[in-house]
């Protein structure tokens, strides 16, 4: 699952019918979690903290699309209110960011990896090294930042790739669990943008 909130109305433990949604909060949850039920709310615990929400009959509180995606300010802010001893505002942060590629250098260690300089909302520069060759310079594309758990539950952390620091990665479309080849492409978006998927 995605390391960022979402909803999904179909194929997971939780659903009993189609009338169900889960919201995910940050990581993924094992086999050893726990549940609180309040009202039409399963709330889904793992060690101790909140990783999921489980609603019954969605229709009847929040109009929710299918997929992957960050919850509208709306849902966000109703959720905040009600579990507000259980969420914050750091639970919604979205670690899937759309960057510009404003600089491509070769590593002095590999002839196979680029170093790139990534420009992020609020002119937030990031290393990011990949093997990926196909990058053009001044286009925006889809990144996962540190602490992203990534569609097949590979997580995300700023690391350093042969002594060189790299804080994130490049996205593919099959990183997010869609099934097509290449780069995830955001030239249509602005760094302010949600990438939806």
């Amino acid at each position: 699952f995605i390391n960022m909130p979402v909803s999904i109305t179909t194929k997971h433990k939780f659903f009993d019918n189609q009338n169900n949604a889960l919201i995910l909060f940050k990581d993924t949850f094992d086999d050893s979690y726990s549940t609180i039920i309040q009202d039409d709310f399963i709330l889904i615990f793992s060690q101790n903290k909140l990783v999921g929400i489980n609603i019954l009959n969605y229709q009847k509180y929040f109009d929710l699309k299918e997929g992957y995606h960050v919850l509208s300010n709306d849902v966000k802010d109703w959720l905040l209110k009600k579990f507000n001893q259980y969420l914050s505002e750091e639970d919604f942060d979205c670690f899937y960011q759309i960057g510009k590629v404003i600089d491509i250098q070769q590593h002095n260690q590999s002839d196979k990896l680029k170093i790139l300089t990534v420009l992020f909302n609020n002119d937030i520069k990031r290393q990011i090294i990949t093997n990926v060759s196909s990058i053009n310079l001044n286009q925006n594309y889809l990144f996962a930042t540190n602490g992203t758990t990534t569609f097949n539950g590979q997580k995300i952390l700023d690391t350093q790739v042969m002594k060189v620091k790299s804080e994130g990665m490049i996205v593919s479309y099959k990183t997010i669990g869609i099934e097509k080849e290449g780069l995830v492409d955001c030239s249509n978006l602005s760094l302010q943008d949600t990438y939806f998927f």
